[in-house]
């Protein structure tokens, strides 16, 4: 979880602020059985639990306001979440420095391989300027990119119980942009563009899964992108503009 707070204020004759505001979290959750035995054909033993779980958080907070017979503000965030989940059984560790292939095997009462992923970023962004001449510009671009898997690959798992596999993730984008310039000649412009990106994987790949309960397999995904975006250009002669680009891609 990342918060991050940054203002300015500025005044005078030509007064101008600006704020920039740079934030990226990258992580990596992994949780795994690889090249081994857990129990056996003659003793199930209790549950096995193969769990994975990441929530990474991002909060900005930033301003600027600008006062003067010239009054010049601007506000600029990028924001990036960069997240990779993963749960599974496998016959290798899967991060390609070792080589070596062993197929684990698995036993239990009930087995669960489950990955799960929650991404928020939250943006509070403000610029504000007045004078005879004035503007007032807010900027934010904020990326999740999001990669959760659960899987069983080339081994045996067999349970006398319920077998899951499941992949969740949750991305969650809600920036709130204002620009708002008074003068004279005022001029207030704010614009938001969001990017959504996720992978959500749930398989079995040449792997042999038994139950004699329920079977499951599931990947499941919810994306979502809430922007305020907002501008006002209030004096003589004024103009304002607002503009918010979303993209999911999953």
């Amino acid at each position: 979880q990342a918060t991050n707070i940054a203002f300015n204020v500025s005044g005078g004759l030509a007064g101008i602020a600006g704020v920039a505001t740079v934030n990226t979290i990258t992580d990596l959750t992994a949780a795994y059985i690889a090249k081994s035995n857990v129990n056996s054909a003659a003793d199930f033993g209790n549950d096995v639990i193969v769990r994975a779980h990441s929530d990474a958080f991002l909060h900005t907070f930033a301003g600027g306001v600008a006062g003067g017979f010239v009054g010049t503000s601007g506000t600029v965030d990028r924001s990036t979440i960069n997240s990779t989940t993963r749960a599974f059984i496998s016959d290798n560790s899967e991060n390609k420095a070792d080589l070596s292939e062993v197929s684990s095997h698995v036993f239990g009462k009930g087995i669960e391989v489950s990955a799960s992923s929650r991404e928020t970023i939250r943006v509070n962004l403000l610029s504000a300027s007045g004078g005879f001449s004035s503007v007032a510009g807010t900027v934010s671009v904020a990326d999740i990119n999001a990669n959760t898997q659960a899987f069983v690959r080339d081994s045996d798992v067999a349970s006398i119980g319920s077998l899951k596999l499941r992949a969740d993730d949750n991305a969650v984008i809600d920036p709130t942009i204002t620009s708002v310039s008074v003068g004279g000649f005022a001029g207030g412009a704010a614009i938001s563009l969001n990017t959504i990106k996720t992978t959500v994987q749930a398989q079995v790949i040449g792997g042999d899964l038994a139950a004699t309960g329920a079977l499951s397999v599931i990947a499941d995904s919810d994306e979502s992108i809430t922007p305020v975006v907002a501008s006002e250009g209030i004096g003589g002669f004024a103009i304002a503009g607002s503009i918010a680009v979303n993209t999911i891609e999953t």
